[in-house]
């Protein structure tokens, strides 16, 4: 499935986290999502590139593609924006563990995309890479209980399969 077609079928009106299937495991046995995992800098997306904006305010990635995204309309708007880079997995690992996101269990620590894109202009952070409108961000650490399902997708896979 290309990137385009997993978001429209898999990922819109809903928030995820997405990892690697040894780092979703280091997860459940954590009991928790973290910022700052254990985990050394290259293992991170984007390695040793730099504090993502996300990072930077404390919190870990999320994806929010929300009901009604126009996937065209976003190319056109933000062109340098890579989605392909990690949907539907991460092409140097060739695949990845979507993590469903609790958003009411979640309350106030989720930012949306579009305020964390906002934020990221008020502060001028533009140092900091950020996903525009898609990326957002949960500010802390966030329990495990909050994991509304997760799914494996491999390359060569006709779907993903659910994990969790």
């Amino acid at each position: 499935m290309n990137c385009d077609d997993f978001i429209s079928a898999k990922l819109i009106g809903k928030l995820w986290h997405v990892t690697r299937p040894d780092l979703y495991d280091d997860i459940l046995a954590d009991g928790f999502i973290r910022p700052e995992p254990d985990i050394p800098a290259a293992v991170r997306y984007g390695g040793s590139r730099g504090i993502s904006f996300v990072r930077l305010i404390g919190g870990f990635s999320i994806f929010d593609f929300p009901t009604g995204f126009d996937i065209a309309q976003y190319r056109r708007d933000c062109p340098i924006s890579s989605l392909e880079a990690l949907i539907p997995y991460d092409r140097d690992r060739c695949e990845a563990v979507w993590i469903e996101i609790d958003a009411t269990a979640c309350g106030g620590a989720i930012l949306r995309g579009p305020a964390a894109t906002e934020r990221w202009k008020v502060e001028e952070a533009y140092r900091h890479r950020i996903m525009p409108y898609v990326e957002g961000a949960h500010v802390g650490d966030m329990p495990v209980s909050n994991i509304a399902g997760a799914y494996l997708y491999r390359c060569g896979d006709a779907d993903w399969h659910r994990i969790g």
